[in-house]
């Protein structure tokens, strides 16, 4: 008769195994944290950016009165400076009233019509910054007439050139160099240049414009710079 040895049996453990199911779930784990880095350092890099461009433009220079700005791509810029003492409303009302009439407007127009581009406060005046598509959309954003485009594509709009003209001429030297009213000029001569760009403003406003005045209406005008006029009739126009 033989003896049965009890023989206790050691389980087998896998440590292979369990090692590569270790390494895979280190792995899931950095890859997560690389991923979540990235991310978090996208969105960082992101709110820089915006801050770096939210800090320039509030440097950019602005203008001490109100001015309706034409740019040479078409593009209207209109820096209104209002004086909060004669305001009916608080600084942060007309903010909300400005918002509102521009959001009400992009969404019948199109987004980025009428884009405001920044406010600001200076010693009790409220300062906006709004940027238009072009002068077709100021025109029905505010109701005053404005007109850009050569001397041929008005005369076809049906605007005529019957006023007085009167040339912009230059005085002085250097830094002393002033700009102001010269001698009057036929219309004729005004309309024969039918490339030349014109603008036509029915608003009592300071302009300028990307370029140089070369003639300009002389009733209510003023001549501010090479490139800027002021426009005042002792009625307000549209």
């Amino acid at each position: 008769m033989s003896e049965q040895n009890n023989v206790r049996r050691q389980p087998t453990v896998h440590r292979n195994g369990q090692r590569r199911k270790v390494s895979r779930v280190r792995m899931r784990e950095l890859k997560r944290r690389r991923r979540n880095f990235l991310i978090a350092m996208a969105v960082a890099i992101i709110l820089v950016i915006c801050l770096i461009r939210f800090l320039v433009i509030q440097l950019l220079p602005k203008s001490d009165v109100t001015t309706l700005t034409v740019k040479g791509n078409g593009q209207i810029v209109l820096e209104e400076v209002i004086d909060l003492s004669k305001s009916a409303g608080s600084e942060s009302e007309l903010k909300s009233y400005v918002k509102n009439l521009v959001k009400d407007f992009d969404k019948d127009n199109g987004r980025d019509a009428v884009k405001i581009r920044r406010f600001s406060h200076v010693k009790g005046k409220m300062y906006v910054e709004t940027r238009y598509k072009n002068a077709k959309t100021y025109s029905k954003f505010t109701g005053y007439t404005l007109y850009t485009g050569t001397v041929k594509e008005a005369m076809k709009s049906g605007y005529d050139f019957n006023d007085a003209f009167i040339k912009v001429e230059s005085s002085g030297k250097g830094g002393a160099l002033k700009y102001g009213k010269g001698d009057y000029i036929d219309s004729t001569k005004v309309t024969k240049e039918k490339s030349d760009k014109v603008l036509i403003i029915r608003e009592n406003i300071r302009v300028r414009i990307d370029g140089d005045l070369r003639y300009i209406t002389d009733v209510a005008t003023k001549v501010d710079s090479k490139d800027a006029v002021s426009i005042a009739q002792e009625e307000s126009f549209r």
